[in-house]
């Protein structure tokens, strides 16, 4: 189980939208995301869940 809270999501999440490493595969959308507690990230704009996002504690 992972020890990141959902404000270690968010930050992690904020920094990987500021360097364009997210791309929604369904709608193209680089900049509008959340992640929920269990660290899954969604498009704002579709709700398609991206798969595979890496999480490096910065």
């Amino acid at each position: 189980m992972s020890s990141y809270t959902i404000d270690d999501y968010e930050r992690m999440l904020k920094v990987k939208i500021e360097r364009r490493e997210l791309k929604c595969p369904r709608c193209g959308n680089e900049v509008d995301f959340m992640v929920n507690e269990l660290g899954h990230v969604f498009c704002n704009r579709c709700f398609e869940k991206l798969r595979f996002v890496r999480w490096n504690k910065l």
